[in-house]
């Protein structure tokens, strides 16, 4: 199974603690309150990704606070609205600003439905910083287009449904949202609206719908026999020794894998892989589709953010 328990979240510690260090360096020297603003907006994104991947039940009163969406307040909505929020974790990239103000955010960027998260702090009349605020809406929005028409299937896949495509929108996406001031302490506005929320959500959905028809226990034999870890398979494995190691790579950490994208086209299925806690660096792999939803293993490429 390529979907199981999620990696270690050191990568995204050490990420996060750059970033805070870079966003420290071009202002007046706070270092005292600068790293607790660090810690925070770090211990508040770590923890909201760790529990959504592990324990999605843990994270329902920070679901909450979200504006309502397609997901009513039914336990069995509820129950349908964890998992949607877990896979929705599975592989997003993650960006910060604003940590020397009043208002840091996180941007939590899921590129495959193209749904962006904010999580943004305040600080409070004692001067401590909460992270508590909690929205989604579709990647568009992060252009700051309140008027542009939102679809319900992302605009990397109305292109020419491309990995690459899809890796162009994601870093316009993280690049807008980088350059964009932060909201200041006196601005209250919601940085997202019901009807984002609902769009986002839409798309969430329909993703979770496409992966859920993918054939994991195929796909981990594929990638199996194309890495000649078993011998009974009647197809070759990889002839090039780097492609096959490689290949083989996949298979020793299966357990941290998850299956975060799909494209069909002709019989050919491009299934899009990444580490749980992470999408910088993805796996594609292309399988034929054959009679009862066996898959082929043809070709393992990757892409880096």
């Amino acid at each position: 199974m390529l979907l199981a328990t999620s990696l270690p979240i050191r990568s995204l510690v050490w990420t996060l603690i750059l970033i805070a260090v870079a966003g420290a360096a071009d202002g007046a020297p706070r270092p005292d309150r600068d790293r607790r603003d660090a810690d925070v907006v770090l211990s508040s994104a770590t923890r909201l990704r760790a529990l959504a991947l592990e324990a999605p039940r843990l994270i329902e009163r920070d679901l909450d606070r979200m504006p309502e969406g397609v997901f009513d307040r039914t336990e069995a909505a509820l129950k349908a609205r964890g998992r949607v929020w877990s896979s929705f974790f599975a592989g997003t990239l993650l960006k910060a600003r604003g940590l020397k103000g009043d208002r840091p955010e996180i941007l939590f960027l899921n590129p495959f439905a193209d749904v962006a998260v904010l999580q943004r702090c305040r600080r409070d009349a004692s001067g401590a910083l909460t992270c508590d605020e909690l929205c989604a809406m579709p990647g568009e929005r992060l252009a700051g287009d309140a008027g542009r028409r939102l679809t319900r299937v992302p605009p990397w896949l109305q292109v020419n449904a491309s990995v690459e495509e899809l890796a162009t929108i994601a870093r316009r996406r993280l690049a807008t949202f980088a350059e964009t001031r932060s909201s200041g302490a006196a601005d209250s506005r919601p940085p997202c609206s019901s009807q984002d929320q609902r769009a986002a959500e839409i798309r969430l959905v329909d993703l979770g719908e496409a992966i859920s028809r993918v054939n994991r226990r195929s796909l981990a034999e594929s990638l199996r026999c194309a890495a000649g870890r078993r011998p009974e398979c009647t197809a070759e494995p990889v002839s090039d020794p780097r492609q096959r190691e490689r290949v083989a790579g996949l298979v020793r950490s299966a357990e941290n894998l998850a299956v975060a994208g799909v494209i069909h086209s002709r019989g050919q299925v491009r299934l899009l892989v990444v580490p749980k806690t992470s999408a910088w660096e993805i796996a594609v792999i292309n399988v034929k589709a054959e009679a009862n939803e066996h898959y082929a293993f043809q070709q393992l490429s990757w892409l880096a953010f």
